[in-house]
């Protein structure tokens, strides 16, 4: 996955169905300056994920982008 993106700084990476945190954790650990913001549905993985990332939300993914946006 990681691969897949751009070597130079990253702003703001959103990953929705971020599990616990994993990929984004790798993306911060790899990327200079990445902010990771997941969106995870289950509220344990959530939890985890939470310890991790920059931010995340819990809940269904729709409705926590209409929450970003606001």
């Amino acid at each position: 996955m990681l691969a897949l993106l751009p070597r130079e700084t990253l702003g703001h990476v959103l990953e929705i169905g971020c599990a616990a945190g994993a990929t984004g954790a790798a993306i911060k650990a790899e990327r200079v300056a990445a902010v990771v913001t997941g969106i995870e549905l289950d509220p344990e993985l959530a939890r985890r994920a939470a310890e991790r990332l920059d931010r995340v939300l819990c809940g269904d993914a729709l409705a926590k982008l209409v929450e970003l946006e606001g």
